[in-house]
């Protein structure tokens, strides 16, 4: 964490206003998430914004327009914070507005597709028109014109600008809470405890509150954030490749009909060094079998040897 919360007791004077105006609306509209500590500094892209206030406020203007003159369907608007958070791969805002999407009637599986970067399939017309748009311009790529056409038919040009507008300012707010490395809230920060069931956490925010936690020398909380089961699988597949350059290395002389660990070789292993290095006339044909891996069965295989 780079900008560190501002308590309000540490504010300037002048500042406090600002503060004031932020905690009512996150109060107001922002529910469901930690977004603040204990002392009443505001986390997440507000500690920045403090932080910085010459270009914190006009952020916040920004913001505020967003939330007064928000008119989308609340689920294609939180569909399309997800994947620009999502594509920004900002740990705050998925963490916040996961929250905010399960609340406005978005299942657990979508939100947990979106938040992982991918399209899920039972969007409705309204969330895929806003899915599309967000993912197109959080990618930095320009709007096709059948995108666009698309947004406009579900919402109507003035909610399709409120779209535009909408994605722009959470690609603000996601870089901001990147370059402060603002993270989800964590015992080092001493925010308090996420009331939220453990299930209910993505796994790859489980995971990366571990880190946090370990860095802070908690290693038995730490334990509880440890990777998933899918995560230990690529460890297991890395270890097979491992065995396999292993047995590569090591493999029969000349003469094997096929490895010695039929599990080791990665495509099929033919026509062995000793063989092309016989004494075999030129360009006379030699069949050798090999094992494939893929088909689990041995298959011959004929090339022509230089001798």
């Amino acid at each position: 964490m780079r900008a560190a919360p501002f308590p309000p007791e540490e504010m300037p004077a002048e500042l406090r206003p600002l503060h004031d105006e932020m905690g009512a609306y996150i109060a107001e509209h922002l529910k469901g998430f930690v977004s603040r500590r204990d002392d009443g500094a505001l986390i997440g892209p507000f500690a920045p914004m403090l932080r910085f206030p010459a270009f914190g406020r006009a952020a916040w203007i920004y913001t505020k327009a967003l939330i007064d003159n928000a008119s989308l369907p609340k689920p294609a608007h939180e569909v399309a914070i997800l994947a620009t958070g999502a594509a920004f791969n900002s740990r705050y805002e998925l963490y916040a507005h996961e929250r905010v999407g399960a609340a406005v009637g978005l299942s657990d599986a979508k939100v947990a597709t979106i938040a992982a970067g991918q399209r899920p399939a039972d969007l409705t017309e309204e969330e895929a028109a806003a899915y599309d748009v967000a993912v197109t311009l959080a990618g930095g790529r320009q709007l096709p014109a059948t995108t666009y056409r698309r947004a406009v038919d579900a919402f109507g040009e003035d909610r399709t600008a409120e779209l535009i507008y909408l994605v722009g300012g959470y690609c603000l707010v996601s870089v901001l809470l990147n370059a402060y490395d603002m993270s989800v809230p964590g015992r080092e920060e001493s925010l308090p405890a996420d009331r939220g069931k453990p299930h209910e956490r993505p796994a790859h925010h489980r995971r990366g509150g571990g880190r946090d936690r370990r860095r802070a020398g908690d290693h038995r909380a730490a334990d509880a954030g440890r990777r998933p089961a899918a995560r230990r699988r690529s460890w297991s597949i890395w270890n097979a490749r491992a065995r396999a350059s292993s047995a590569w290395r090591h493999r029969r002389p000349t003469g094997s009909r096929r490895p010695a660990n039929r599990r080791s070789s990665r495509a099929a292993i033919c026509c062995s060094r000793q063989a092309r290095r016989s004494s075999m006339p030129p360009r006379l044909t030699r069949t050798a079998t090999c094992w494939s891996r893929v088909s689990g069965s041995a298959w011959p295989f004929t090339r022509r040897c230089t001798g």
